[in-house]
């Protein structure tokens, strides 16, 4: 699931987070992260 914006111009972040469904059967795998974050490409509004 990926969040709105907060925020605006260069200090404006997004939020996506997951829900593993099920373990992996080979531990040695991974899934990556389970929150990710990063900056929006938003113009400061009018």
């Amino acid at each position: 699931t990926r969040f709105p914006c907060t925020g605006y111009g260069q200090d404006a972040i997004q939020t996506r987070t997951r829900i593993p469904i099920r373990r992996t059967r080979n531990s040695s795998k991974r899934c990556g992260p389970l929150k990710e974050t990063r900056y929006c490409q938003t113009a400061v509004p009018c």
